[in-house]
């Protein structure tokens, strides 16, 4: 992982003190907890047979791009590898 995305995703910079245990935990805390409260909005109101269906869609569209470009590729004389 490049240093660059490496502090983007954990929030380092390369001037900054070490992170003590306790704050690190604390933010991982936060993160799962605005997890559990979105995934509380999708079961509580209905929502989760909507997004499951947008789900199921989107696989079988992206499955689809998939084999055309397989296909594609292959008759194109490209390796698909």
């Amino acid at each position: 992982m490049s240093v660059v995305l490496r502090q983007r995703l954990f929030c380092e910079s390369s001037t900054a003190r070490p992170v003590e245990k306790g704050n690190q935990m604390l933010g991982w805390s936060v993160a799962f907890f605005a997890l559990a409260v979105i995934a509380a909005f999708f079961g509580f109101f209905g929502l989760a047979g909507t997004a499951a269906s947008i789900a199921q869609l989107l696989f079988f569209i992206f499955l689809a791009l998939l084999i055309v470009s397989f296909l594609v590729r292959a008759f194109t004389g490209r390796s698909v590898t």
